[in-house]
């Protein structure tokens, strides 16, 4: 088996993705972006689950909890913000 291959490309909403991470489980990947949106992808799929807007500002940086239930994120507005990270259908 070949490593170092690219498996997907995944785009932002709206400009330079300034932080990405896997849940704890492994079944979602999310990233936040400097227009303020957070994406959700499935790290097998490449396929995008949902996303929202965060902050107005840019999001530099973002974690999981440890259960996986909730998302941290920071912005540019000098903000921390908790989110639900349950799927959304």
């Amino acid at each position: 088996m070949q490593t170092g291959l690219e498996l997907f490309t995944l785009r932002s909403h709206n400009g330079t993705v300034h932080g990405i991470v896997f849940s704890p489980d492994g079944s979602r990947l999310v990233g936040g972006d400097d227009g303020g949106m957070v994406t959700f992808w499935n790290p097998t799929t490449g396929q995008e689950l949902f996303s929202f807007r965060a902050s107005a500002a840019g999001v530099i940086s973002l974690a999981f909890s440890p259960d996986g239930r909730r998302v941290a994120t920071a912005s540019d507005d000098r903000t921390v913000r908790i989110w639900d990270a349950s799927d959304r259908k």
